[in-house]
């Protein structure tokens, strides 16, 4: 029974063998019979007959085209062009390519023990390097393929790496800057600099004050002299006056020194200023002697009384 079971169930094929030889059936081109060059027109045949030795007869059969063939032996030796493969035959090597390049290690093992000719697999290898190599630097080559008259525009576009549907940094950060610092408009840009309005230069350094000279300095001292004179308080206009009016000049000018005699001032500290010194003025001539005064304020005793709760005493 074990040799029976044995014998029915069918061969073990791992998941590599099978896709290498499905590779193998699709990559294989077609057999496409076609025949020789002289072969492909023939001649009724002129038959020849021979006789070997041993009795036994032959017939060969000759053409014209043998006849071309033998006066003509370099066309003979010269190797048929190779045939151009037909649709299938490229479609199945796009698809050799696409496994290749997505299949990785185990596309690439496959096509290995799929028994391809050495010409094909090292031809499949360089493809697929060179879609790498220009899949690594697509910038490096579209810039190298715009045209000179191309614009500004044309040019960004064809060195900017395409869109895979994620934002990259740099863009996430310029993003972010352009959001939070808004860009200055465009006749500010294309202005340079902001114009700032015209302004007078200020001399800092510092320059020696100008002496006046011996005259200027008796000139002005005349004139203070003058002013003082002016006033009347020495000179012959003083002999003129009584002694009650002198008296009443001179309490005039001290009155005008006074504090009280100045003008109200408008500052809260000189008015607090003024308000005290007639406070004094007024306690000096014993003005708060006499006032009368109220009754007291009665005050409970228990509130001060350190024993009793406050909240007792409040309610």
């Amino acid at each position: 029974m074990a040799a029976m079971a044995k014998a029915t169930s069918p061969a073990y094929i791992c998941a590599q063998c099978t896709r290498a030889q499905l590779l193998l059936r699709r990559a294989r081109p077609p057999i496409i019979t076609s025949p020789r060059r002289w072969q492909a027109t023939r001649s009724p045949a002129s038959n020849s007959t021979t006789t070997n030795s041993s009795g036994t007869t032959t017939t060969s059969k000759t053409t014209e085209n043998d006849d071309v063939d033998r006066k003509s032996p370099s066309k003979a030796t010269d190797s048929p062009p190779a045939p151009e493969p037909g649709a299938m035959s490229q479609r199945l090597q796009e698809a050799t390519e696409e496994a290749l390049l997505t299949g990785g290690r185990a596309g690439r093992k496959a096509v290995e023990e799929a028994g391809f000719s050495d010409e094909l697999k090292e031809r499949l290898f360089s493809r697929i390097q060179d879609a790498k190599f220009r899949a690594e630097h697509a910038g490096a080559f579209a810039e190298a393929g715009i045209p000179r008259a191309a614009d500004r525009d044309a040019y960004a576009a064809a060195t900017t790496p395409a869109w895979t549907g994620t934002e990259s940094t740099e863009d996430a950060v310029l993003r972010m800057l352009n959001d939070a610092h808004k860009p200055l408009a465009r006749n500010l840009r294309s202005a340079g600099k902001p114009k700032y309005p015209d302004l007078q230069p200020v001399e800092l350094r510092i320059r020696p004050e100008a002496r006046p000279s011996a005259g200027q300095r008796v000139a002005s001292a005349r004139e203070k002299a003058a002013v003082y004179t002016g006033l009347g308080m020495k000179g012959k206009k003083d002999t003129d006056l009584t002694d009650e009016e002198r008296e009443a000049r001179t309490a005039e000018f001290r009155e005008r020194f006074k504090p009280a005699g100045r003008t109200m001032p408008a500052t809260l500290q000189g008015l607090a200023s003024l308000a005290n010194e007639r406070i004094e003025d007024a306690i000096a001539r014993g003005q708060f002697k006499n006032i009368p005064r109220g009754p007291g304020i009665e005050r409970d005793k228990r509130a001060d009384n350190p024993f009793i709760d406050t909240t007792e005493y409040i309610m």
